[in-house]
């Protein structure tokens, strides 16, 4: 996906357990966590944990885009994206 963290690329791995997506940092640090918490209906929530870089100054967007691969009982797989754009905690006057 081509997130950084303080220059940092930052590298996801899923938990089937748990369904959740964890970005983290080469130091360890994590900084992203997607849970999806209803199956049956998609259901997620998102946690930035983290400082993430977005593309340059004045930028307040983060686009992201996640591919996903969805099995059913058959066996039988969908392919989809979760895009997505993370703001920017930028004070509000």
């Amino acid at each position: 996906t081509g997130i950084t963290s303080g220059g940092d690329p930052v590298t996801f791995t899923w938990d089937q357990a748990t369904m959740t997506l964890t970005g983290v940092t080469s130091g360890g640090a994590t900084v992203f966590t997607l849970q999806i918490t209803d199956a049956q209906t998609g259901t997620f929530t998102v946690t930035i944990s983290g400082p993430l870089d977005h593309t340059g100054p004045g930028r307040d967007g983060l686009p992201v885009s996640f591919p996903f691969i969805v099995r059913d009982g058959n066996g039988t797989e969908t392919p989809g994206v979760l895009n997505a754009t993370i703001l920017d905690d930028v004070p509000v006057s």
